[in-house]
């Protein structure tokens, strides 16, 4: 809790009013059905669904959690993207080797060069986003595993922790398996 004069405003009272910032919330459809739903300015925040309405609803209930955690942490929750005035418009500098190569790319792919600068930005920005999905998939299935594998009682929502509980759960699952001899550590 976060005292303010005579007034307690509580962390998950705070989170939802971060919540009700334009924050910018994807959806992404995934190859095996159902949704992802993630808020592009909180870093590893995203929820899955079946339909896009359940991935959003659980999108809006992953964020507060992680809002609350970052807030408990003492971090400063970024600001929206959508208060920040973008034109759509960038100046770019680059050496005329470069570009050169770049022009001569854009008409082998039969494109212009705009579309293909934007395309590569598109790439650049969607590795990072596929890395934490990536990285958050290897943490759940490696503490899943982990449970089976040594007998630990799971979770009932290791795919919805919030990353204290994530952290937590991790750290579980290695003590877990240093108690079975799994691994060692000097």
């Amino acid at each position: 809790m976060k005292q303010t004069g005579k007034m307690v405003i509580s962390r998950k009272s705070e989170a939802k009013a971060y919540l009700q910032l334009p924050y910018a919330r994807i959806l992404i459809p995934a190859e095996e059905g159902g949704f992802t739903a993630e808020i592009l300015e909180f870093p590893g925040c995203f929820a899955e669904g079946e339909t896009p309405d359940e991935a959003f609803r659980n999108l809006e209930s992953v964020a507060e959690e992680w809002i609350e955690a970052t807030l408990e942490q003492g971090q400063e929750i970024p600001p929206p993207s959508a208060s920040h005035p973008y034109a759509g418009r960038i100046a770019l500098r680059l050496s005329r080797d470069l570009h050169r190569l770049a022009v001569r790319k854009a008409e082998r792919d039969g494109i212009s060069l705009n579309q293909s600068l934007v395309t590569a930005i598109a790439t650049w920005v969607g590795a990072d986003n596929f890395y934490e999905r990536m990285m958050r998939n290897f943490q759940v299935n490696f503490i899943q595993a982990n449970f089976i594998q040594y007998g630990v009682d799971e979770p009932e929502s290791v795919t919805e922790a919030g990353p204290k509980e994530m952290a937590a759960l991790l750290r579980g699952s290695v003590i877990g398996m240093m108690k079975q001899g799994a691994i060692w550590v000097k």
